[in-house]
């Protein structure tokens, strides 16, 4: 859960509740969005990608670059955005028997690797006449993403995804990343996530994961059912790509967050989060997609009725939660 490009993770989410915020406060949210695309198109290399000064890995921070300028309306056509795509497609390793991997890293390989299906998926499912080899390259990763799923039916790491292939248990940090690859892919190729047998076998791990706290209440955990704010996130965004949005989980969790000694927006958000800069970037990261997805970004949240939409916007613009 610790390699990802976290600033940039950020800028994604600025996307994710850009039109409801706008309604409120347009010029506030309209300014905050363009100051951090304006930030990442002048990070931009020579070679088309960008660094990752924390980790080293230009894959990874290329992809979140491409999504976060994707994903908050700058065209596909933006120069920057298509030298990102040709640096990843650039980077594309052939691993045999139609398997495809992005942005190799060994240790990291499944950040690496989805992050970059991600942003391919997002740029070919806005693109014009998208070339064949890259449709050909956005099944060859997903095939890669879907072969080193657990698959050990019974045992409490089946339908996880840990950091590599070569791992035979994951995590939810993993695992939402691995997932999110393969939504975003079959979002392109106009393939239902939820009919799909690793989707199945993700739904199992994420049962086993998720610790009801009773009262209507739940969370999720890393490797087990245990309460941490990044991972119950992660839970609920997993469970709306596999099509489980009106799960039972999905209410306990979101009633869970929206309770008074959970539900924290800010730069330093309590011992559920462990490294406050870092972790708090992932943390909104993985809870507005969330929330977007099962909640919605215009409702209130669980039995507080907590404006979360609104509440976010003002902790990450009005109090300068990104620096």
């Amino acid at each position: 859960m610790k390699r990802v490009s976290f600033a940039l993770l950020a800028a994604v989410c600025l996307a994710l509740f850009a039109q409801p915020a706008l309604a409120a406060n347009q010029q506030k949210v309209s300014d905050a969005i363009h100051g951090g695309q304006q930030w990442i198109i002048n990070k931009q290399l020579g070679d088309g990608s960008w660094s990752d000064s924390r980790y080293g890995n230009p894959n990874t921070s290329t992809a979140f670059a491409v999504a976060a300028l994707l994903e908050t309306g700058v065209s596909w056509q933006y120069t920057g955005i298509t030298r990102g795509i040709q640096y990843i497609m650039d980077h594309a390793v052939d691993r045999g028997g139609g398997l495809i991997e992005l942005g190799s890293q060994d240790g990291e390989q499944n950040y690496a690797h989805n992050s970059c299906l991600l942003a391919l998926a997002l740029y070919a499912a806005q693109a014009d006449n998208v070339p064949i080899t890259l449709t050909n390259l956005i099944n060859g990763a997903k095939l890669f993403t879907e072969s080193y799923q657990v698959n050990n039916p019974g045992s409490s790491c089946h339908g996880s995804w840990g950091y590599d292939r070569w791992d035979n248990c994951g995590d939810n940090s993993n695992t939402q990343f691995a997932v999110m690859g393969l939504w975003y892919a079959n979002r392109f190729l106009g393939v239902s996530s939820a009919t799909e047998p690793w989707a199945t076998a993700n739904y199992a791990w994420l049962q086993y994961t998720f610790r009801d706290l009773g009262s209507g209440r739940g969370s999720f955990g890393y490797t087990s059912p245990w309460t941490y704010g990044t991972m119950t996130g992660s839970g609920l965004w997993q469970l709306a790509m596999i099509g489980k949005s009106d799960d039972p989980m999905v209410t306990a969790a979101a009633n869970w967050f929206s309770y008074t000694p959970n539900y924290l927006w800010s730069g330093v958000p309590s011992p559920f989060y462990a490294s406050p800069t870092t972790a708090y970037y992932y943390f909104i990261y993985a809870m507005a997609k969330a929330l977007t997805a099962t909640v919605g970004a215009q409702n209130l949240l669980g039995p507080e009725q907590r404006p979360w939409t609104t509440d976010l916007v003002n902790e990450m613009v009005d109090n300068k939660a990104i620096w």
